[in-house]
């Protein structure tokens, strides 16, 4: 494979890590909710279209669909790499059709099985709104640490990432009004805010944020963080647009940006949930055996959740 499509991968398997597989040295699939996407790389990629191209579980009507909009992204990426940009299409798009051809046919399940039945109340599965309410805690917050991720040069753009632990959106607000206090960040081109917070209100999630022009990098982020259960946490996505247009590219490096941010501060996201006193304490006592550490005053992990609190 080439370098380009080498790095291509890597950023999809930083996303997708779990429905993420390597077939063959050139092959991979990878599932998207219902569908298994399959393909392969030509040796001259991304001059050239994919091979070995497959998309399982999609249904007979909307093959051609895909075929032609699969023609239409490979000309559209005009000699760039493109597999990442077809995958949020394929997630966007026909996810959706699918999800909605399988309802309907469980539908006509349950209402041949239940005809006989009177008076049989079904159970919704629909999720709740996301509310964006702001949390009880809005008189009492402060401005959050933040840390910064790797700084991304593409083409003349700049991409860097900033991470805080954020607990009410108040605290959000906060973050991003001290970030863009600073020149550098006020002039520049996009500032994407993304978070997942709870609101102690009524322990919902709060998922949201602000693209800030750059269109469809919202719905990015908040599906890669939606997919890390990460908790009470909050990005800021700041890009310094020079040079050429990066189409699809640029939704690679914001990604990427944001995932630096919390991959390279892990460490100080764990400290911070301590106070200073407790880390006087801490590093006062002998070191003896270790005493276990009170679960509410560190991050809550398992594999599923990792909460910021």
């Amino acid at each position: 494979m080439t370098k380009r499509s080498q790095e291509e991968i890597e950023m999809i398997q930083a996303i997708y890590e779990e429905e993420f597989n390597q077939v063959s040295s050139n092959t991979f699939q990878l599932q998207i909710g219902t569908l298994i996407f399959n393909w392969g790389y030509p040796s001259d990629y991304p001059q050239s279209c994919l091979t070995n191209i497959k998309l399982s579980n999609l249904g007979e009507e909307l093959k051609t669909d895909f075929n032609k909009d699969l023609k239409n992204i490979f000309q559209e990426a005009n000699g760039e790499p493109y597999v990442y940009t077809l995958v949020e299409f394929v997630r966007e798009k026909y996810l959706p059709l699918c999800d909605v051809k399988q309802n309907e046919n469980k539908n006509k399940e349950d209402e041949s099985q239940n005809q006989n039945k009177v008076n049989n109340k079904t159970k919704s599965n629909c999720p709740k709104k996301m509310q964006n309410s702001k949390t009880n805690q809005s008189d009492q917050a402060t401005i959050p640490t933040y840390y910064p991720g790797q700084l991304i040069n593409d083409r003349k753009s700049k991409f860097l990432s900033h991470v805080a632990i954020t607990k009410s959106m108040s605290e959000v607000d906060l973050f991003l009004k001290d970030l863009t206090s600073k020149k550098k960040y006020a002039q520049a081109t996009h500032n994407i805010v993304v978070y997942r917070i709870l609101n102690q209100t009524n322990n919902s999630i709060i998922l949201s944020g602000d693209e800030d022009g750059e269109k469809g990098a919202l719905a990015r982020l908040t599906f890669w963080l939606e997919k890390k259960q990460f908790l009470n946490i909050c990005i800021i996505v700041t890009r310094w647009k020079e040079g050429p247009n990066l189409g699809g590219d640029r939704f690679k490096d914001i990604l990427k940006s944001a995932i630096s941010a919390v991959e390279n501060n892990l460490h100080h996201l764990e400290s911070a949930q301590q106070s200073p006193s407790q880390n006087e304490k801490q590093n006062n006592k002998p070191k003896k055996k270790k005493k276990k550490k009170d679960p509410k005053k560190k991050i809550i992990a398992d594999h599923n959740t990792t909460a910021f609190t």
